[in-house]
C-alpha cells in the first residue's frame, strides 16, 4: 500500500498537468471604453494572441470553428449603435488543415470595437466572449471569458 499511494499520486499529478496543458490560455483579453461625445461611447475588447496561435475571426463559414462571438447581457440603459468592428492582422488560410475550409484567422493583436449610446449615466456593460484558438496542428475547444465594463 505504501508503494501504491505514491504511484497513484504521481499518476494523478501527471494527468492533471496534461489536461491543464490542453486548455492553456493563448489569448489574453483587455476591456476598456472611450467617450466620443456626451452620450456615445466606444467599447474596446483587445486580444493579445500568443505567437504561433490564432484567434478565429467574428466571420467564419458554416461547418467551421466557432467564430469569436460577443454576447451582451440585457441592459435597458444602453443602446447599441451599429455592429462589432474587427481590426487585426488577418491571415487568410485558403484551406485550413484542421477544418479543410478557407478561414480568416487573427494573429498577434486583435481589436474589437462596439459603439453604444448611454441612455442613463453610471451604468455598466456585462457579457461573455466565446472564441476558439488554434495553431497549425490543432484547435482547442471553445472558451468563454466574462467581461464587466463600468462606464
Amino acid at each position: 500500500m505504501k508503494v501504491l499511494l505514491p504511484a497513484i499520486l504521481l499518476l494523478t499529478l501527471t494527468l492533471t498537468h496534461a489536461l491543464r496543458a490542453q486548455y492553456d490560455d493563448h489569448v489574453n483579453w483587455k476591456f476598456s471604453w472611450e467617450q466620443v461625445d456626451r452620450t456615445d461611447y466606444v467599447l474596446t475588447f483587445e486580444a493579445s494572441i500568443d505567437a504561433g496561435w490564432y484567434l478565429f475571426s467574428t466571420d467564419v463559414p458554416e461547418k467551421g470553428p466557432i467564430p469569436t462571438t460577443f454576447k451582451f447581457d440585457p441592459n435597458s440603459q444602453i443602446e447599441f449603435i451599429g455592429t462589432m468592428n474587427e481590426t487585426a492582422t488577418v491571415i487568410t488560410d485558403d484551406n485550413d488543415p484542421v477544418f479543410d475550409l478557407p478561414l480568416k484567422k487573427l494573429a498577434g493583436k486583435a481589436k474589437f470595437t462596439q459603439k453604444i449610446k448611454l441612455l442613463k449615466e453610471g451604468t455598466f456593460v456585462k457579457g461573455t466572449i466565446e472564441f476558439m484558438t488554434s495553431d497549425q496542428k490543432k484547435c482547442l475547444p471553445p472558451k468563454r471569458v466574462e467581461f464587466f465594463i463600468k462606464i
